[in-house]
């Protein structure tokens, strides 16, 4: 039993000692994580005039360590087109995904997203965009 422990403080002390002189050698020693935060995650047009397409930038921040990559961004509908950027995107350097939609032949309330797709680690997460389409007056037959 005491060789066990004797064994488990050695080691405990190696340990500590390599941690220490690879911070004093500025040795980075954190894992490697890519991350990504959003200015916001739902974007809400309001009441927009039918036949008008309308489109809202995402911004987003790559908050982790690693370079950010996102390999696509999938709508929800046809109505719905994205465009996002195609090479990585360092640590600490900011990035937008557009979301454009198109109002012909939809009419009333609508609520759409896009899927994500990165090397982020918690896997896809989705964007919204919602609104109202304005339904077209008919005018009084004279």
């Amino acid at each position: 039993m005491a060789k066990n422990i004797f064994f488990l403080l050695i080691l405990f002390t190696v340990a500590s000692v390599s941690y220490s002189q690879a911070q004093t050698k500025g040795i980075k020693t954190d894992t490697a994580r890519v991350d990504f935060k959003f200015t916001d995650e739902e974007w809400d047009f309001g009441t927009i005039p039918p036949g008008k397409p309308v489109k809202h930038v995402f911004t987003f921040t790559n908050t982790g360590n690693q370079p950010l990559i996102i390999t696509n961004v999938k709508p929800s509908c046809s109505c719905t087109v994205p465009n996002w950027p195609k090479k990585p995107i360092l640590p600490g350097q900011t990035g937008e995904i557009e979301v454009q939609y198109n109002t012909a032949s939809h009419e009333g309330a609508f609520k759409k997203y896009v899927t994500v797709i990165s090397n982020a680690a918690y896997g896809p997460m989705e964007l919204y965009i919602r609104g109202i389409v304005e339904i077209p007056t008919v005018p009084p037959n004279k």
